[in-house]
């Protein structure tokens, strides 16, 4: 792919990114966290096996990929689990503009996994972000600062955040291996089995979606498959960090935007300033 084209790119996987968020809230808000994950998984699956007609996809499946597919899979449920979960507990506007604190974490798995050097602006660009996510959280009056920061919901997005930062390293380092196509397939279905058996453990059933809940199955389908091939494209070709920053500071203020339109959900001056903030720590970061 031409460079010129990569930060297209990165931006264009933060706008579908974002918009994902709205009908996997929608469908957490009926289903459990697990069994969610199971059918969205599954489905993008499906979609990305279809990619494998085509043969310029094909290729050998190394045995160094597999210790890679078996963590990022772990990796993956845990922040999908973390992620719905808070948002099943707050506002989407309050919880996840958070995601932009996995810039910070990417850069530093980054720098111990890949080599991936780390620059001055990422330094100060990761020290407005933390400003801004120490902001976020809305508090009541006379609440201490710890009590919220530390609420479950955000401490749910917190651990999400720090997870999203490793699986972007393990799917960097698995693209080495095998195409994006392939690695998508896999690791939604690797996904999708561990999610089904963990929501029997549970329930020991799996409720099947009703006709309302297959329109939000199907945006975060087509969402998901679409943030997740541009996704794997881009950091294909570019630090994981950088493509990271790109992606968090288009999202942080576009999630909060589709939010107050969409769900109605109130925009103070202390989430604008703390998103101003992560935005600019992004992008010095990605410089």
């Amino acid at each position: 792919m031409p460079p010129n084209l990569l930060f297209p790119l990165a931006i264009l996987s933060s706008l579908l990114w974002s918009s994902l968020d709205l009908p996997r809230k929608w469908l957490v808000a009926e289903l459990p966290p697990e069994t969610a994950i199971f059918y969205i998984c599954l489905f993008q699956g499906l979609a990305f096996s279809l990619l494998l007609f085509f043969p310029v996809f094909w290729g050998a499946l190394p045995n160094e990929y597999w210790p890679l597919f078996a963590i990022d899979v772990l990796i993956c449920c845990a922040f999908k689990f973390s992620l719905l979960k808070s948002f099943s507990l707050a506002p989407l506007s309050a919880v996840s503009p958070l995601l932009a604190l996995s810039p910070v974490a990417t850069f530093v798995f980054g720098f111990f996994f890949l080599g991936e050097p780390l620059a001055i602006g990422q330094i100060l660009g990761s020290g407005a972000i933390l400003v801004g996510a120490f902001l976020l959280p809305e508090r009541k009056p006379g609440e201490a600062w710890q009590a919220t920061f530390f609420q479950p919901a955000s401490a749910y997005m917190i651990l999400a955040a720090l997870l999203l930062g490793l699986t972007m390293v393990l799917d960097k380092q698995a693209l080495d291996l095998v195409s994006f196509p392939v690695h998508g397939a896999l690791l939604s279905l690797g996904i999708s089995a561990l999610m089904f058996l963990t929501a029997l453990g549970r329930y020991h059933k799996l409720p099947l979606p009703t006709v309302g809940q297959y329109r939000n199955l199907g945006l975060s389908t087509f969402f998901g498959v679409a943030a997740l091939s541009t996704q794997l494209m881009a950091i294909a070709q570019m630090p994981a960090g950088v493509f990271e920053s790109l992606k968090r500071s288009s999202c942080a203020v576009f999630t909060i935007l589709l939010s107050w339109y969409f769900l109605k959900e109130q925009i103070g001056w202390r989430k604008v300033l703390a998103c101003g903030l992560m935005v600019i720590g992004l992008l010095v970061s990605s410089n």
